[in-house]
């Protein structure tokens, strides 16, 4: 980034017969990839979505590791919370919901708006502040035709039950625990799978209009990113839905650039949105979205 804005270099991206697109973003390259959608959205999987399946809500660490951490001893001296509890409010931490979320709408979400739920004419960024995983399940749900399609209510809820459970330590409620994590983490990593999607159609929208005046390089570069970048994430979880085999034919699918028309022959062009069709069904297959789904996030 610092080269290339130091530079101030700038390229020619052909559009058929029109004229060719001045890119002079810094961001951008010339084989099509935004290095910044690229690595927000890797860190997104490689540190919050990690340190919530890898680490605090993992059950395999050990135990007194992860969700095994125990739940008389306190995290550390004079705090006011076990060690289970730090565990898995960092966890939610890293979830980054508002606490008020159930009093947003899907729309309110989507517009990535801050709700001022308790009127005292601020947004308390511990409470009310919208951030990207909740955004994304309630794109999801905006965009699905069918009905009983269901992310925000039921992953928010995950969190709430299973820190109701260390608070109240009912009978067996370890194991509730568990499933609680299991639950939060599946539904999160489903958000994620369904913004690949999203990505992969904006992606091939964008690939479909090269040669008119609706192509823009720029979105190009834009939408292949933000999909590579959230595709990396479901190796952070441990017990990721998607197989290691899954995760390698998914990423040779998408390639480590975006195929762009004016460096490559017609075929080569239509046989790789023929491959992000192939990456959509599979990630379809192992997340059990229905087709008409799929073809509107």
């Amino acid at each position: 980034f610092a080269q290339r804005y130091a530079a101030g270099a700038s390229f020619e991206v052909a559009n058929g017969s029109l004229p060719a697109q001045v890119v002079d973003s810094a961001r951008l390259t010339e084989s099509g990839i935004d290095l910044a959608q690229l690595m927000q959205k890797f860190l997104y999987g490689a540190v919050a979505y990690s340190q919530a399946a890898g680490d605090y809500l993992s059950p395999d660490l050990g135990p007194t590791k992860g969700i095994n951490a125990s739940n008389t001893e306190v995290y550390s001296p004079g705090a006011n919370a076990t060690k289970l509890e730090h565990h898995w409010d960092e966890a939610f931490g890293y979830f980054a919901a508002p606490t008020a979320a159930l009093d947003y709408t899907n729309e309110q979400f989507v517009k990535n708006y801050s709700v001022d739920t308790n009127a005292d004419g601020v947004i308390d960024l511990f409470t009310e502040k919208s951030y990207i995983t909740m955004r994304n399940a309630a794109y999801l749900e905006t965009r699905a035709s069918s009905q009983d399609f269901e992310l925000v209510e039921s992953l928010f809820r995950s969190f709430v039950q299973g820190r109701e459970l260390i608070t109240k330590e009912p009978a067996n409620y370890r194991e509730y625990l568990d499933d609680s994590a299991v639950v939060a983490l599946s539904l999160w990593e489903k958000s994620i799978a369904g913004v690949c999607v999203k990505y992969i159609n904006s992606t091939i929208s964008e690939m479909n209009e090269f040669g008119t005046e609706d192509y823009l390089f720029s979105n190009h570069a834009k939408y292949w990113s933000e999909l590579k970048g959230y595709c990396l994430a479901f190796q952070f979880n441990p017990k990721s839905m998607l197989t290691r085999d899954g995760f390698i034919k998914l990423h040779d699918l998408i390639g480590n650039a975006p195929v762009l028309a004016g460096q490559s022959s017609s075929a080569e062009y239509q046989n790789y949105i023929d491959g992000l069709l192939q990456a959509r069904d599979l990630i379809r297959d192992v997340y059990g979205f229905k087709q008409e789904d799929v073809e509107k996030f």
